[in-house]
């Protein structure tokens, strides 16, 4: 390598981990700035690529992409790598997300065992936002709907009331989910009349 090549990855690593540090997401980039953003990424050598704000960036351009999967290994590395709780956190919503894609993409193609364990992960993730963000809607419909999927439904109707429900056909993203898991109350409600969920 270079001199330049290495002041550059030095410079390069410095806006990131700033980048990093103030939050500025992928989200907040453009397609091209994420392209670009990756390939900087991927310019820098492999022994100095496994720190927060790479990891960090990364998981979050393959996430802001859709690409679920990928972004899991980066995402789960910067979790371990944050600097501080808040980013720790932002990490954490950042996983229990793609894991709950995950296992949605991976039901979807019929693979029983890594949606189960999947959503196994992504209860997991949930739990823990809610620790931290327990009237969060998002959250407790996506821990609940993954325990439904892991066979703990009776746990999962705690957090699946109206209230949550509606904030989530609100948002328009889980449609599907969502059908799913009102059909679910209906065929419970009517099983156990006496009791309201």
């Amino acid at each position: 390598m270079t001199k330049g090549q290495d002041n550059l990855n030095t410079i390069f690593k410095t806006a990131l981990e700033q980048a990093a540090l103030s939050h500025i997401g992928a989200s907040e980039m453009s397609h091209p700035q994420r392209q670009a953003c990756m390939a900087m990424c991927e310019s820098v050598p492999i022994s100095e690529r496994d720190v927060f704000p790479i990891n960090k960036i990364l998981g979050e351009i393959y996430w802001d992409e859709g690409e679920y999967k990928q972004a899991l290994p980066f995402l789960e590395k910067s979790y371990a790598q944050a600097p501080g709780e808040k980013q720790k956190l932002d990490m954490l919503g950042f996983l229990a997300d793609s894991a709950f894609h995950v296992a949605l993409e991976e039901r979807d193609k019929e693979n029983a065992q890594l949606s189960f364990s999947m959503f196994e992960r992504a209860a997991e993730y949930y739990a823990s936002l809610l620790k931290a963000f327990p009237e969060d809607a998002d959250s407790k419909f996506g821990y609940g709907y993954s325990l439904v999927q892991i066979n703990k439904e009776a746990q999962a109707l705690v957090f699946l009331d109206e209230k949550t429900l509606q904030a989530v056909e609100d948002d328009g993203v889980h449609d599907d989910e969502l059908a799913e898991i009102r059909k679910l109350l209906k065929r419970y409600q009517a099983a156990n009349p006496s009791l309201s969920v």
